[in-house]
């Protein structure tokens, strides 16, 4: 077989060999792009992964600092209440009447401690038990709004309107970006050009 055969035979069909180098050279780049499409998808993947360590990490340590406020809370209850068993004897003992008054003040002053001691570990363990996830109002406040179709993740929606997944999260205050619902609306933050 000489070279001009070669040309012009091409896997049996008879297409010329150029042809199929240009074909082959097309899905090289087809795959090209595809490949750049899913580099992106997993950088986006990497940064939304960084983005949930760093909201973890803040919560532990809210929830560190707020137990650590608790417990000095409790200790300083309990040593004002040694303080005020320490009057209540003294009031025993002398029958004052100034005392007892001081002994009223420092009551007071413990109950509303001990009420805003209540009070704050009730919001901790609030926040504790929804995930700890704490949203942000920092997000575009322009933008459309997306009806969720079967299939759709928070990360493909973010691509397909190139803006961030936590913009998404925080708008619509998703606690679980896996729970979204085939005909649920969201409002899509997008940066918009002057």
């Amino acid at each position: 077989m000489n070279l001009c055969t070669a040309t012009l035979i091409a896997d049996g069909v008879g297409q010329p060999l150029r042809v199929q180098a240009a074909n082959l050279m097309e899905d090289i780049a087809v795959l090209n792009q595809e490949l750049g499409r899913l580099r992106m998808s997993v950088e986006t993947l990497q940064r939304e992964n960084d983005q949930l360590k760093q909201q973890i990490a803040a919560v532990h340590q809210r929830r560190s600092e707020s137990e650590a406020k608790f417990y000095t809370q409790v200790a300083e209850v309990r040593k004002e209440m040694l303080a005020m068993q320490q009057n209540v004897q003294n009031v025993v003992k002398n029958n004052n009447e100034e005392l007892l008054k001081h002994f009223g003040q420092q009551m007071e002053r413990l109950g509303t401690k001990v009420q805003s001691t209540v009070s704050q570990l009730k919001s901790t363990e609030k926040e504790i038990a929804s995930g700890g996830v704490v949203f942000s109002d920092d997000y575009p406040k322009e933008g459309v709004v997306h009806v969720v179709e079967k299939g759709d993740t928070l990360s493909h929606i973010a691509v397909k309107y190139h803006t961030k997944t936590v913009d998404i999260q925080n708008a619509n205050r998703i606690a679980d970006p896996k729970n979204l619902k085939p005909g649920q609306t969201l409002f899509i933050p997008q940066k918009i050009a002057r």
